[in-house]
């Protein structure tokens, strides 16, 4: 009787696009592509799919930007609709020469502002009570942006995990209290508290439109 699953994937990933092409400069020597991983998972989701019991998801080092065919299949949605515990850590490909331009990759700022919330939270806010998001190498909350107030809060939440996760807003300090009814365990780990900003413009219309 399976109920918890565990996948670990490399931290070092390669580029893609988000038309999905492979083979960004920054990292030729990858072990596991995007292909590779595409493919593991298509497997995992059609294996658990059969057994159908399986309520607790972790997914270490799960890419940044995944091509959406894997979370668009029937095999991922059924998986998906039946699970109470997820727990995601997010990996990014890292610039070894130039690590600050890392951060201003089109797929890393996909997969935090749009494809983690579309393909997986907004869609399992009735459902779970443990939730773990992590950052393998980037700092996310506030570049790239993960805007909390699109994502409603979790009414049967326990425990919440946040890793790397930067705080700049107020919203994003309510959002977090917003589970205070049914929360019993809270981690921030690593999370820095941010007074000062200095960012590109483009974070900062994002994270500022007033301004």
């Amino acid at each position: 009787n399976l109920e918890e699953v565990e996948v670990k994937f490399a931290r070092e990933c390669a580029f893609a696009d988000p038309v999905g092409q492979p083979g960004h400069a920054l990292n030729t020597n990858i072990a596991e592509t995007i292909s590779f991983r595409n493919e593991v998972l298509e497997f995992l989701f059609t294996a658990l799919r059969q057994d159908e019991k399986v309520k607790s998801l972790t997914i270490k080092n799960l890419q940044d930007y995944m091509d959406k065919s894997v979370f668009e299949s029937e095999d991922f949605k059924a998986v998906r609709n039946e699970l109470s515990k997820l727990h995601l850590q997010i990996t990014t490909e890292h610039d070894q020469d130039v690590p600050e331009y890392s951060i201003l990759d089109s797929s890393c700022h996909q997969g935090f502002r749009r494809d983690r919330p579309d393909t997986w939270l907004k869609l399992l806010t009735n459902q779970l009570t443990c939730l773990t998001l992590y950052g393998t190498e980037c700092f996310w909350g506030v570049w790239p942006l993960v805007d909390f107030r699109q994502v409603p809060a979790f009414p049967y939440l326990k425990s919440l995990s946040l890793g790397k996760f930067t705080i700049a807003h107020e919203w994003q300090v309510d959002w977090v209290l917003s589970h205070r009814p049914t929360l019993e365990e809270l981690i921030l780990d690593d999370c820095p508290i941010v007074t000062a900003l200095t960012i590109w413009n483009d974070a900062a219309d994002a994270n500022f439109p007033g301004l």
